[in-house]
């Protein structure tokens, strides 16, 4: 059985359809020659604060910096697809929080 077979037996537990997809993409990252399917890891010498340093932003909040990378406090999943996911989250709430700096110091 494969996903799509097996996503509506799961939502049909919960009396729900699940709609077909309207574009599915395959990344081939695993075959990229710059990254050969890495992710982050804590180096020998290094520490856990280095995801920290990553995850700052720059130019008094003009850059913002998410993945999986900059995650390492629970709940923040350091080197996985869902820590990836909550650091962007994270970099989405900043960059509102300095909207709102920014457009408080305009008037």
């Amino acid at each position: 059985m494969d996903l799509w077979q097996a996503l509506p037996c799961c939502f049909s537990v919960l009396r729900q359809t699940v709609p077909e997809p309207i574009q599915t993409v395959c990344t081939r990252w695993g075959a990229d020659p710059f990254s050969l399917g890495s992710y982050s890891n804590v180096a020998v010498g290094a520490s856990g604060d280095d995801y920290d340093i990553l995850a700052e932003n720059v130019g008094d909040g003009r850059v913002f910096f998410a993945g999986e990378a900059t995650t390492r406090r629970y709940p923040a999943y350091p080197a996985t697809m869902h820590g990836a996911f909550l650091s962007g989250l994270r970099e989405a709430a900043n960059m509102a929080h300095y909207a709102t700096i920014l457009n408080l110091q305009q008037f």
